[in-house]
């Protein structure tokens, strides 16, 4: 009793800055004591029951001593007595309720210990709804397994959890018990409302029945983009029949680039979905039947709710989306010349059933697709929501007219259809969506998958439970290095996210497929931190861990990655201060080579010179627009360019504004108002966004907070090519970014008169060039970590290194490694059983999640048994745990190859099958 006093002061000061909801007497909180042992319940609901409290192991009387109401919460003391019926000690225990949570805290002796035995819903997931800040391991589950990391049970159904504070789960079955001890606090808090409170209104929990794993294949989008012909595509397809599909592709999806422009076919993309352009001469159906073929399912790409079509809106006009004003909505995105679609109003009846669902109809029933990713949702949803748009039928919000317009796609698709939303996070679509792209566009380099990793984290506390997270897609190619790509990929899959890889496949170096191979497919998991781990707030994880739950075994996969902030600048350091000199080498108008650059960073002198520049540019303001005036004077052509500002942002929305040509006579003329003797001869821009006069979304164009009216969208790169055949004297304008896109975007802009660069500047509304660093110490990597921080039970366990091939042995209190920057180990830990056991395959970083289906150990026998699944031509090995006391005999296998190799305590069995099947083995041992 002596710290109660303070103890309960901060209870009533927390209490008082979260307004009761009701008072004592009324509170829901029911407490039963028997003779030793108590029971908490809440409502008719049993929280915690059979509570028993130990001292030095043996079980405590309980007496309830004093129960009394308070108008913030009630208290309630339990005196704890000895077999002799002495008070040894006491429990007080407050209950107390706020809106959002209920609390039960227990204030006892660190020499008491509490056992027990947590109810909570019906098949609740366990998981903890927080972590400390400075957490570096990250918990996700696969199968029924305990995570050590959960200290809380929830119910998806409610949305409700039961976080037991100061508790240790220490048992997985059905009678799941939790204890305290060395505790002088405990704290059981009722948490509502826990996915929803983090902005996701429309919470349901994902029926897992049809999908109970995401999904594992291949997008076109990352290698082709808008060039992907029908051609390309079946090169890919059968390339993955042969070479992944028996490793888990089961999707194969083609991306934007198949579509017509307004019945145009002459296009690399159009909005019309009816058609399809000139590099898909054969139509849709066969794109589809090429995938069926080869034994996987076929996927599209399409925005459904809006359409380029003027005939089908002249001809429906009521069909379609239109302002208070009358007038149509029209919606822009990355379309080639930036062409405005009409939007779907999907509260008429009759487009629904004349157009709307025939289209959808068309895509999956004619044609054949089984997996819809429907993009530019967050922002479709956002337009359904203007309050100036009216709908055919006023009853509906604007958000139930989007969520209409996802359950018509989803009642074509069927329960075994998949409906993937993108593009960023449409959180109006949880609930009807299977899956959703949780993150920005990343691109085929670490620097532009970085993107990846943080949303992975970021968006896990949804995954397989609002629906299957796409953080985008993986490309192993390079620039990446082999151990990069495996870190990006062995994330993806041991977090259990969609999984589609989208490199040129045919290409791929033979060390790249096989990190594909060990990866696929995506494992089917259960998230543990059920809250954001955002890494605008707390550091990216270091760890992975993995608990793995099958009918032969529990063991876990812990994947220790060496990507800490330090390592991203200390390897950054270099590029870094490369780019500085880039973007100091453009505000000079020269636009160094790389041989330059290095040059200038090697020699001490320049170097310095370089630091100063740098320096005085950062004490400048960031600039978005620049102002130029050239002299013409016989100038032919002129040639206006913006390039990529080398930050990997692809909203590089660079904008020319208020160009003015100047002829000698002193008359005047926009340039890209086709002045007389002006000719564009080549007008190439990013993403096809041709467009003169307005921005790239046909918008008023914006800079830096001021309007024009003339001028070209150059989304960078992009090249503007004119030809002069009259006498002009003099060129003026605007270079800028324009302000409706991307806010982080940077470009460098640049003007040639016959060849000559006359004008460059580098552009970006907060500054891109970083400081020129000397010298950083190269920071220390993960060299080991204890079996205690990973909050393993007490054990000894095998440990085995997947990618470098390593048994490290039977090890008790921690792992020791080795390892390179940027790279990844990814580790089998296994409990030690005293006797052979499998520890490890190397077929799947899993190590035995995806292709052991069966080991069984006969010790009257000494026999270790099993079934696996062994694809077709690939060299299978079961990687046996041997202890001293025992010796391989043989090894067999039903209809392949076997081979045998041992090593210290370790014995490789390799099973080689020249098809794809399931494959009994038999390893005999004998004691020594």
């Amino acid at each position: 009793m002596s710290n109660m006093f303070p103890r309960l002061l901060l209870l009533l000061l927390v209490l008082a800055a979260f307004p009761v909801r009701v008072y004592a007497k009324e509170l829901a909180w029911n407490l039963k004591v028997e003779d030793n042992c108590f029971t908490l319940c809440y409502g008719e609901n049993v929280l915690l029951k059979d509570v028993t409290a130990q001292f030095k192991e043996n079980v405590l009387h309980m007496c309830l001593e004093d129960d009394y109401f308070e108008p913030t919460h009630r208290q309630i003391i339990i005196g704890l007595l000895d077999e002799d019926k002495k008070r040894i000690s006491e429990l007080t225990i407050i209950l107390a309720d706020t809106p959002q949570d209920s609390l039960a805290r227990i204030d006892l002796e660190p020499e008491i210990s509490l056992t027990g035995n947590p109810s909570w819903g019906k098949n609740p997931l366990l998981c903890r709804l927080n972590s400390a800040r400075d957490e570096r391991i990250y918990h996700v589950r696969s199968g029924e397994s305990l995570s050590p990391a959960a200290n809380s049970l929830y119910d998806p159904h409610l949305d409700q959890g039961l976080e037991l504070d100061g508790f240790k789960f220490v048992d997985g079955s059905h009678n799941l018990t939790v204890t305290a001890s060395g505790k002088d606090m405990v704290r059981i808090w009722i948490r509502r409302d826990v996915i929803k409170k983090q902005g996701i209104n429309y919470f349901i929990p994902l029926n897992r029945e049809e999908f109970d794993t995401a999904p594992t294949g291949w997008c076109s989008w990352y290698s082709y983009y808008q060039n992907i012909t029908a051609k390309e595509w079946e090169k890919n397809v059968i390339w993955l029949a042969q070479n992944l599909r028996d490793y888990g592709v089961e999707w194969v999806q083609l991306d934007d680039g198949w579509q017509a422009q307004d019945k145009n076919p002459h296009t690399s993309g159009g909005r019309d979905w009816f058609n399809t352009n000139n590099k898909f001469p054969s139509g849709m159906k066969q794109i589809a039947d090429i995938v069926k073929e080869n034994h996987m399912r076929p996927g599209i790409w399409l925005i459904p709710q809006k359409i380029d079509r003027d005939d089908l809106y002249n001809a429906n006009p009521d069909y379609f989306l239109h302002y208070r004003d009358g007038s149509p909505v029209k919606h822009t995105d990355w379309a080639p010349d930036n062409r405005a679609m009409y939007v779907v109003d999907v509260t008429n009846q009759d487009a629904l059933n004349n157009y709307y669902r025939p289209l959808l109809e068309m895509i999956v029933n004619d044609w054949g697709f089984e997996y819809l990713k429907i993009d530019d949702q967050p922002r479709i949803a956002n337009l359904y929501q203007d309050y100036k748009i009216v709908f055919s039928d006023p009853s509906f919000s604007g958000v139930e007219a989007y969520r209409l317009s996802l359950k018509n796609i989803k009642d074509i698709l069927g329960p075994t259809g998949f409906l993937l939303g993108c593009y960023g996070v449409p959180l109006e679509g949880v609930g009807i969506m299977d899956g959703s792209r949780t993150g920005g566009d990343m691109g085929a380099s670490w620097a532009g998958s970085r993107i990846i990793i943080d949303t992975v984290f970021r968006w896990g506390f949804t995954n397989g439970l609002a629906w299957w997270c796409d953080p985008d897609t993986v490309c192993v190619r390079s620039p990446l290095t082999e151990d990069e790509a495996k870190m990006l990929a062995s994330m993806v899959t041991l977090t259990g996210q969609t999984f589609m890889a989208s490199d040129f496949m045919y290409q791929l170096p033979k060390e790249r497929v096989e990190i594909l191979k060990r990866s696929m497919p995506t494992l089917s998991t259960y998230p543990v931190e059920l809250y954001p781990w955002d890494t605008n707030q707390r550091n990216r994880p270091s760890v992975i861990l993995n608990s793995i739950s099958k009918d032969w075994s529990n063991w876990y996969v812990a994947a220790i990655y060496q990507w800490s902030e330090e390592l991203e600048a200390y390897r950054n350091m270099r590029p870094n201060n490369q780019h500085a000199a880039k973007i100091i080498g453009l505000l000079e108008g020269k636009q160094l080579t790389d041989s330059e650059i290095d040059q200038i960073l090697k020699d001490p002198q320049q170097k310095a010179i370089l630091k100063e520049k740098v320096a005085l540019e950062l004490s400048q303001p960031a600039k978005e627009v620049t102002d130029f005036a050239l002299e013409l004077n016989d100038v032919k052509k002129i040639e206006l360019l913006a390039t990529d500002g080398a930050d990997n942002n692809l909203g590089d929305w660079a904008q020319w504004a208020d160009l003015k040509i100047t002829k000698a006579d002193g008359s005047v003329y926009y340039l890209s108002d086709n002045p007389p003797g002006v000719r564009i001869i080549s007008y190439d821009v990013a993403w096809g966004l041709k467009v003169i006069n307005t921005n790239s979304e046909g918008k008023p164009i914006n800079i830096a907070g001021q309007s024009y009216k003339h001028g070209f969208a150059a989304h960078a790169p992009s090249k503007i090519v004119l030809e002069l055949s009259e006498d002009y004297v003099r060129l003026e304008g605007i270079a800028g970014l324009e302000t409706g896109h991307n806010g982080n975007g940077s470009v460098s802009m640049h003007v040639l008169l016959d060849n000559v660069p006359k004008f460059n500047t580098y552009l970006s509304r907060n500054h891109k060039v970083k400081p020129i660093i000397d010298h950083l110490q190269k920071p220390e990597l993960i060299t080991e970590i204890s079996f205690t921080e990973l909050q393993l039970p007490a054990n000894k366990y095998h440990v085995f290194d997947f990618w470098e091939d390593c048994y490290l042995g039977l090890l008790e209190d921690k792992i020791t490694l080795s390892p390179r920057p940027f790279s990844v180990n990814i580790l089998a830990i296994v409990a030690d059983l005293g006797r052979p056991q499998l520890i490890s395959t190397n077929r799947h970083i899993s190590q035995g999640a995806v292709d052991v289906k069966t080991v069984i150990w006969d010790q009257e026998h000494l026999v270790l048994s099993g079934t696996s699944e062994v694809i077709a031509g690939d060299n299978y090995e079961l990687r046996i745990a041997v202890p001293n006391n025992y010796k391989l005999v043989r090894a067999k296998a039903d209809g392949v190859s076997v081979s045998t190799s041992e090593e210290p305590s370790l014995t490789r069995i390799k099973l080689t099958s020249a098809k794809t099947t399931l494959v009994n083995w038999q390893i005999q041992f004998a004691s020594k």
